[in-house]
């Protein structure tokens, strides 16, 4: 049976309980882009801003060629990464995300990616990736082909920039669904929650420069995460 996201989203917004919903439905991915489409589109993250977790590597980006933002979201990092960086390309899955980017920074350079499909990029295209809170809302096995894709699309001596879910983050709800280890549906999306040894693992290709705990307001709430900043091998 094909879930429809948007309306989903939409019952999830008016206080639906997932706890209603069945495990093949809200395991069931066909239409997550339309998921998030309706959060934005409802002004989900309208007040998000930059919080300055790159400030320490401005000098880096600025060193960069061409940098790939993904889960730019309407842009809460775009404007910063634009300041700093001779070229920025802003991707994420959502249309209306991505709508409400252009509409905040007009002339910004976007395109509609979907992390889960291999990315149509050349090898080595960029000097530097950032990935803001979007690589936590999958499956470990896709997790894995993910990372592998930005070692393959960062030049040698490229820079990746993320924050992910740390599992401390993780507090469960009567309505969650366990759909693996430290992979929950929580708060109407699949999201992962990361130990430093799995990201460590998973950054296997890279050189590691920092990889600590941090945390951010971004959204309201304060919310506990890692922060990694990686260099590619070669």
């Amino acid at each position: 049976m094909r879930k429809n996201f948007v309306k989903y989203a939409e019952d999830l917004l008016d206080g639906c309980i997932l706890k209603q919903k069945t495990r093949r439905e809200v395991c069931n991915m066909d239409n997550v882009g339309g998921y998030w489409d309706a959060l934005y589109s409802n002004g989900a993250h309208a007040d998000a801003s930059y919080d300055g977790w790159l400030d320490t590597f401005r000098d880096v980006l600025a060193r960069a060629g061409r940098v790939l933002e993904l889960g730019a979201g309407d842009g809460a990092d775009t404007g910063f990464l634009r300041s700093a960086c001779a070229s920025v390309l802003s991707c994420d899955l959502s249309d209306a995300a991505l709508n409400r980017l252009k509409h905040r920074y007009p002339g910004a350079e976007t395109m509609r990616l979907d992390l889960t499909e291999p990315m149509a990029f050349g090898k080595g295209t960029f000097e530097a990736v950032v990935a803001d809170l979007c690589l936590h809302y999958f499956p470990l096995q896709k997790t894995r082909e993910i990372f592998a894709e930005l070692h393959r699309v960062l030049a040698p001596g490229g820079w990746l920039f993320l924050r992910v879910n740390a599992r401390e983050e993780y507090v469960p709800a009567p309505e969650d669904v366990r759909l693996d280890t430290d992979y929950y549906v929580t708060r109407g999306c699949a999201r992962r929650y990361f130990s430093k040894e799995e990201l460590e693992a998973l950054l296997s290709g890279f050189r590691i420069v920092r990889l600590q705990r941090d945390s951010t307001g971004k959204y309201g709430a304060r919310k506990h995460m890692w922060m990694a900043a990686a260099v590619r091998e070669e």
